[in-house]
């Protein structure tokens, strides 16, 4: 190999590392650490490191490893979810935390390992737990805040949660279906 760094992390390493601007920026599993590299000087050194507070009780109820499944990048910042319920963006070149939301609650099983997706100035982020029977749910956040923008939800035990916005088709025609 050209290069290589230990991050530590013995869990699961499951996110590709973005690449922006000369910096590669790679997320490990819990505790879920953000380190950016410079990749313009020779060795690849460490630009920065961003160590967030975890909760640890989300170890126990992760069902399958304690996995991050990587990091985004939008607006100039890297948007990536920790084990416990939460989003956060730090600011690409300076390592700095910008915001810092809470979309989840472990204590109904909910976590988020998943890699987040943004979508002009929206971030779309959602939780894992369906083993542990939880609602499954898309939030979308405001890239430059985090501010919840809203919470569709999928069907499940509990009653739906009106939508957000209206729906796409006239309300005379019946709304579009899929089959199996």
């Amino acid at each position: 190999p050209v290069w290589t760094f230990s991050t530590g992390t013995l869990g699961g390493h499951e996110g590709q590392p973005p690449v922006v601007n000369n910096r590669m920026y790679v997320v490990t599993p819990y505790p879920t650490v953000l380190y950016a590299f410079d990749l313009t000087k020779e060795g690849y050194p460490l630009a920065w490191k961003y160590r967030p507070l975890v909760d640890p009780n989300a170890l126990g109820i992760a069902c399958c490893d304690a996995v991050n499944r990587g990091a985004v990048y939008g607006g100039g910042k890297i948007i990536y979810n920790l084990l416990d319920g939460h989003t956060v963006a730090i600011d690409a070149v300076t390592g700095k935390e910008l915001w810092r939301v809470r979309i989840a609650d472990i204590r109904l099983g909910e976590t988020t390992p998943m890699a987040p997706l943004i979508v002009k100035n929206r971030v779309l982020v959602g939780a894992s737990g369906g083993e542990f029977g939880i609602l499954g749910w898309v939030k979308g956040l405001d890239l430059a805040t985090g501010k919840l923008l809203g919470t569709p939800t999928t069907t499940g035990p509990h009653p739906p949660v009106p939508p957000t916005t209206p729906p796409r088709h006239p309300p005379s025609a019946q709304p579009p279906t899929s089959t199996p």
